[in-house]
């Protein structure tokens, strides 16, 4: 079986998927990130420090959540842990388009990264578990050159948004394709769980 029909398979692709949104919504908001900070504190002195507050939190939470929540998910199953955060993380773009001061939009970033940390190690282990250990380099291989198309594309996008439709439109637009693309993930596992033949990544 070649690479690509395993890759396509539809509980591989929706986790695929799932990993390109995130990586996606994250770098969508990095480049106007500095400039909505400055627009809500209107003193461009302390725009830089608080935009880097925002980023930085968003990291921390997410490392630390990534280990949480990668032992909760051994536990507890990796699926969920995946549903909630991929949920989770669009929801709260929602609020950010609402903010109304630089500590909102900092706080809510790292939420943000509560959840974004959540994701990548839930969906790796639910990819190991798809797929047939003689193939996972080529598959990990795919995902990650997936993951870094997401990464490419998300400042342009966000960029582009931002300086046509305003920095919260893109919050807003941002956090619906990611719920998108976990509606379209848990219609892909459940149609993976009715035909397990199509769960399996043979060698």
């Amino acid at each position: 079986v070649s690479m690509w029909k395993i890759v396509a398979a539809p509980a591989l692709l929706g986790l695929i998927g799932a990993m390109v949104a995130i990586r996606f919504s994250s770098a969508a908001v990095q480049p106007i990130t500095p400039l909505f900070v400055g627009e809500l504190s209107g003193n461009l002195g302390n725009a830089a420090t608080q935009a880097g507050l925002a980023m930085g939190v968003l990291g921390l939470t997410s490392a630390i959540s990534s280990v949480f929540l990668g032992r909760l998910g051994d536990k507890r199953g990796h699926r969920s842990i995946l549903l909630v955060c991929m949920v989770g993380s669009g929801l709260v773009y929602l609020p950010m388009a609402a903010s109304q001061v630089p500590w909102h939009l900092i706080g809510l970033s790292a939420v943000f990264g509560v959840f974004a940390g959540g994701t990548i190690p839930a969906a790796n282990a639910l990819v190991a578990n798809l797929t047939a250990p003689e193939r996972r380099g080529a598959i990990y291989g795919a995902v990650a050159a997936a993951t870094s198309v997401g990464g490419f594309l998300g400042p342009l996008t966000g960029a582009g948004v931002a300086a046509s439709f305003g920095f919260r439109f893109t919050f807003v637009l941002t956090g619906v394709v990611v719920l998108l693309v976990t509606a379209a993930m848990v219609v892909a596992m459940r149609r993976a769980d009715a035909n397990p033949e199509e769960k399996a990544t043979p060698a």
